[in-house]
């Protein structure tokens, strides 16, 4: 995907929601994650590796790994 201009990312937040997988029932929403990304420390072709908690969820979070090229 594209992001918007690198002076643009500092008012912008990445939202991940992840559901779950259900053959013969309607998939569900386990929870949201919210990743701001003034928050993150952005070095052109070095990854980013973070876990992230997810929002509306008993518990849980996700794994995340971002670069900039």
């Amino acid at each position: 995907f594209a992001l918007p201009p690198q002076q643009q990312l500092y008012n912008t937040d990445l939202q991940i929601r992840v559901m779950d997988y259900d053959t013969f029932n309607s998939h569900e929403q386990l929870g949201v994650a919210m990743v701001p990304l003034s928050s993150l420390q952005f070095v052109t072709n070095q990854w980013i590796d973070k876990w992230i908690p997810l929002a509306s969820a008993r518990r849980g979070e996700i794994h995340i790994q971002l670069k900039m090229e």
